[in-house]
């Protein structure tokens, strides 16, 4: 009976010392992932959300319009041709109060299609301030217009558009593409926001950015893949070692003890006989 009581009370001890230094593993193995996790999407947020960042490119263009009486076709093209090569912007376009277009230049994605602006209830701001606006394509639906109001230096008041192609910004950073992460942005509209992207499994992390002037949010989920890469395993293996070597001394334990009094016996009744 002694003996299963000492052997049961260092089994106990060892179990829980075994899940005492699984636990302290695993923490240490999560904060070691978070971390890691966390410079990755630091890394991918600062080297791709700027191709979508228009706003220096519109007041640009603004002040290209402020310091011109009367701004041509040949003129506007010549002037934004330069920058029609950044790889997610398909449009800009110089517009009247209604959003029709007055002057245009499109990408070669486009093949010449242009784009429906959705204004809704939307207004825009007279002071320059930007707004983003749905956007309509054919084949593509996932878009977004930023837009500012300019005018003339000759007075000659209308809208700046810049139109984004947000998902195809998404699929080419999400996995697969060079990155860990499946993405999602958000961007705040009147009267809500613009979603593009959708979840992509066990949320990780969401950061607040600004974008063209306009405030909103990037989502980012760790892909299936790094998942799989950062699963080492130490904690697990740990856990297991601690469990063997606290089965194999509670073995080694009893069998000694139990020899020890076996021994202990025949001392006994050795002695017994002789006397």
């Amino acid at each position: 009976m002694r003996v299963a009581v000492l052997v049961g009370v260092v089994s106990a001890l060892g179990l829980a010392a075994s899940f005492a230094i699984w636990w302290r593993v695993r923490t240490l193995e999560t904060e070691r992932y978070e971390d890691r996790l966390a410079r990755l999407a630091d890394a991918r947020i600062r080297s791709t959300v700027a191709d979508l960042d228009c706003g220096p490119l519109l007041r640009q263009i603004a002040l290209f319009f402020a310091n011109s009486d009367e701004v041509t076709p040949r003129e506007f093209t010549n002037f934004v041709s330069a920058y029609m090569d950044r790889p997610h912007l398909l449009e800009l376009s110089w517009r009247d109060g209604d959003l029709r277009p007055l002057l245009r230049r499109s990408s070669p994605r486009t093949q010449g299609v242009p784009v429906r602006l959705e204004r809704g209830d939307a207004a825009i701001p007279p002071d320059g301030r930007p707004i983003a606006l749905r956007a309509q394509a054919p084949g593509n639906g996932r878009l977004v217009v930023i837009c500012r109001a300019a005018r003339t230096g000759g007075g000659r008041q209308g809208v700046l558009a810049a139109v984004l192609d947000v998902g195809g910004w998404i699929l080419a950073n999400g996995p697969g593409h060079g990155t860990d992460f499946d993405l999602a942005l958000s961007l705040d509209v009147p009267g809500g926001s613009l979603r593009f992207g959708s979840s992509g499994g066990e949320r990780y992390l969401a950061v607040p950015l600004r974008l063209s002037g306009l405030e909103g949010k990037l989502e980012l989920w760790a892909s299936e893949e790094f998942l799989r890469s950062q699963s080492g395993g130490g904690a697990t293996a740990t856990l297991i070692g601690g469990l063997a070597l606290t089965a194999l001394f509670a073995g080694l334990m009893y069998f000694g003890l139990t020899e020890g009094r076996r021994l202990e016996a025949l001392v006994r009744q050795r002695t017994e006989e002789l006397s």
